[in-house]
Protein backbone atom coordinates (compact mmCIF):
# COMPACT_ATOMS: atom_id res chain seq x y z
CA UNK A 1 0.00 0.00 0.00
CA UNK A 2 1.18 3.06 -0.72
CA UNK A 3 1.61 6.10 1.29
CA UNK A 4 -0.92 8.50 0.04
CA UNK A 5 -3.22 5.72 -0.15
CA UNK A 6 -2.39 4.94 3.98
CA UNK A 7 -3.21 8.49 4.85
CA UNK A 8 -6.72 9.11 2.63
CA UNK A 9 -7.86 5.68 4.70
CA UNK A 10 -6.54 6.99 8.25
CA UNK A 11 -8.32 10.36 7.58
CA UNK A 12 -11.60 8.54 6.58
CA UNK A 13 -11.22 6.71 9.95
CA UNK A 14 -10.48 9.62 11.88
CA UNK A 15 -13.48 11.59 10.26
CA UNK A 16 -15.52 8.97 12.16
CA UNK A 17 -17.59 10.90 15.18
CA UNK A 18 -17.64 9.19 18.45
CA UNK A 19 -20.55 10.95 19.51
CA UNK A 20 -23.38 12.43 17.76
CA UNK A 21 -26.00 14.32 20.27
CA UNK A 22 -27.45 11.70 22.71
CA UNK A 23 -25.67 8.72 20.68
CA UNK A 24 -21.93 7.13 21.13
CA UNK A 25 -20.23 4.26 19.78
CA UNK A 26 -20.48 1.42 21.31
CA UNK A 27 -18.16 -1.73 21.17
CA UNK A 28 -19.58 -5.26 21.36
CA UNK A 29 -16.63 -8.13 21.49
CA UNK A 30 -16.17 -11.64 21.45
CA UNK A 31 -12.60 -13.05 22.90
CA UNK A 32 -12.24 -16.24 20.47
CA UNK A 33 -15.62 -16.40 18.76
CA UNK A 34 -15.31 -13.79 16.04
CA UNK A 35 -17.39 -10.59 15.65
CA UNK A 36 -20.60 -10.85 17.16
CA UNK A 37 -23.58 -11.44 14.61
CA UNK A 38 -25.75 -8.48 13.65
CA UNK A 39 -29.77 -10.21 13.54
CA UNK A 40 -31.22 -7.07 13.78
CA UNK A 41 -29.27 -5.42 10.88
CA UNK A 42 -28.16 -2.13 13.02
CA UNK A 43 -25.87 -0.07 11.07
CA UNK A 44 -22.36 -0.94 11.92
CA UNK A 45 -19.60 1.52 12.41
CA UNK A 46 -16.67 -0.92 11.95
CA UNK A 47 -16.76 -4.44 12.58
CA UNK A 48 -13.09 -7.20 12.86
CA UNK A 49 -11.98 -10.35 13.09
CA UNK A 50 -8.37 -10.96 14.11
CA UNK A 51 -6.51 -14.35 15.00
CA UNK A 52 -5.78 -15.32 18.17
CA UNK A 53 -4.76 -18.83 17.98
CA UNK A 54 -5.30 -22.47 16.55
CA UNK A 55 -7.19 -25.33 18.52
CA UNK A 56 -7.06 -28.68 17.27
CA UNK A 57 -10.57 -29.68 17.17
CA UNK A 58 -12.33 -26.28 16.65
CA UNK A 59 -10.23 -24.39 14.06
CA UNK A 60 -9.33 -20.96 14.37
CA UNK A 61 -10.09 -18.45 17.39
CA UNK A 62 -10.72 -15.15 16.36
CA UNK A 63 -10.69 -12.42 18.36
CA UNK A 64 -14.00 -10.04 17.41
CA UNK A 65 -15.48 -7.09 17.73
CA UNK A 66 -18.40 -4.70 15.83
CA UNK A 67 -18.86 -0.94 16.78
CA UNK A 68 -22.40 0.51 16.58
CA UNK A 69 -23.59 4.06 17.06
CA UNK A 70 -26.33 4.24 19.45
CA UNK A 71 -27.56 4.29 22.92
CA UNK A 72 -29.01 3.03 26.34
CA UNK A 73 -32.79 3.71 26.54
CA UNK A 74 -32.64 3.04 30.14
CA UNK A 75 -35.05 0.31 29.84
CA UNK A 76 -34.65 -3.35 29.90
CA UNK A 77 -35.92 -6.47 28.14
CA UNK A 78 -37.61 -9.69 29.85
CA UNK A 79 -33.95 -10.84 30.07
CA UNK A 80 -32.43 -8.27 32.28
CA UNK A 81 -30.42 -6.87 28.88
CA UNK A 82 -30.14 -3.23 28.11
CA UNK A 83 -32.11 -1.78 25.32
CA UNK A 84 -30.77 0.25 23.06
CA UNK A 85 -31.16 2.43 20.20
CA UNK A 86 -29.75 3.48 17.23
CA UNK A 87 -30.38 6.89 15.48
CA UNK A 88 -32.47 5.37 13.15
CA UNK A 89 -34.79 4.39 16.39
CA UNK A 90 -33.62 0.10 15.58
CA UNK A 91 -33.93 -1.02 19.28
CA UNK A 92 -31.93 -4.02 20.18
CA UNK A 93 -29.73 -5.63 22.51
CA UNK A 94 -26.76 -7.56 23.26
CA UNK A 95 -26.80 -11.42 24.35
CA UNK A 96 -23.68 -12.83 24.71
CA UNK A 97 -22.90 -16.53 25.49
CA UNK A 98 -19.63 -17.28 27.34
CA UNK A 99 -16.66 -19.78 25.88
CA UNK A 100 -16.69 -24.05 27.20
CA UNK A 101 -13.75 -26.57 26.39
CA UNK A 102 -16.23 -27.55 23.70
CA UNK A 103 -17.15 -24.29 22.16
CA UNK A 104 -15.82 -20.30 21.20
CA UNK A 105 -17.37 -17.63 23.12
CA UNK A 106 -20.48 -15.99 21.12
CA UNK A 107 -21.97 -12.60 20.42
CA UNK A 108 -25.52 -11.44 19.44
CA UNK A 109 -27.08 -8.07 18.36
CA UNK A 110 -30.82 -8.60 18.50
CA UNK A 111 -34.49 -7.88 19.14
CA UNK A 112 -35.41 -7.12 23.01
CA UNK A 113 -37.40 -10.15 24.21
CA UNK A 114 -40.72 -8.42 25.62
Amino acid sequence: MQLDELKKQAAAILAIPDFIGDFANKSFTCRSGGAPRNRVGVPEVHRASHFRYRTNSNGNAERGEVVVLCRDTGSRDSNKRAILVTPEGVTFVFCYWPSSPESFDEGELMSPTL
